[in-house]
């Protein structure tokens, strides 16, 4: 018989921990905690660019990260279809695009971290949001932001200079990104 064994791992993009007896595994997610909702967004103290990496688009091609936002405010939703977290927070960014969709200074983009386009467009499929999808199967993006736990909601200001990640889109985050759409 096997000893247990407590170990952690970064797999499909999420920290998780994992209890193994032989060839079976007990994984259990990472917490956290979040500040009350009617706390200020944190705000990095010294925002650093966002990375320019490349993008796939859900129906082939690629685009760089500095094309879709380039001189907007951008909400960059990373998400997966496997995490459940990100459920919520998803359909809050969702509103958030609709809400905003004729605001030529926000740019709201969906990114599937760690998934390919078919596992994506399945999931997707019959409830598409109302602002574009790319992926990210590699986290690519994750990883250069220090992004270790999904759902992140990045927040991104007109000078392409990352202001905010969270795990929520609370009315806080929301505040930060309206101030930022009226800043000059």
């Amino acid at each position: 018989m096997h000893a247990p064994r407590f170990t952690s791992m970064f797999a499909s993009g999420a920290l998780a921990y994992a209890l193994t007896f032989g060839g079976a595994a007990l994984v259990v997610g990472a917490g956290c905690s979040h500040p009350p909702s009617h706390a200020k967004a944190p705000r990095a103290a010294d925002p650093k660019p966002l990375p320019d990496v490349a993008v796939t688009e859900l129906a082939g091609g690629s685009k760089k990260l500095s094309e879709i936002v380039h001189g907007k405010v951008a909400v960059i939703d990373l998400w997966a279809s496997w995490c459940t977290a990100c459920r919520p927070v998803s359909a809050r960014v969702a509103k958030l695009a609709e809400a905003h969709k004729d605001d030529p200074d926000l740019v709201v983009v969906g990114l599937d971290s760690g998934e390919d386009a078919k596992a994506v467009t399945a999931f997707l499929e019959g409830k598409m949001p109302p602002h574009a999808v790319y992926l990210d199967p590699d986290f690519v993006l994750a990883d250069a932001l220090g992004a270790r736990e999904l759902p992140a909601v990045v927040v991104v200001d007109k000078t392409g200079a990352v202001i905010s990640i969270t795990r929520k889109l609370d009315a806080s985050v929301v505040r930060l990104i309206e101030d930022e759409l009226a800043a000059p």
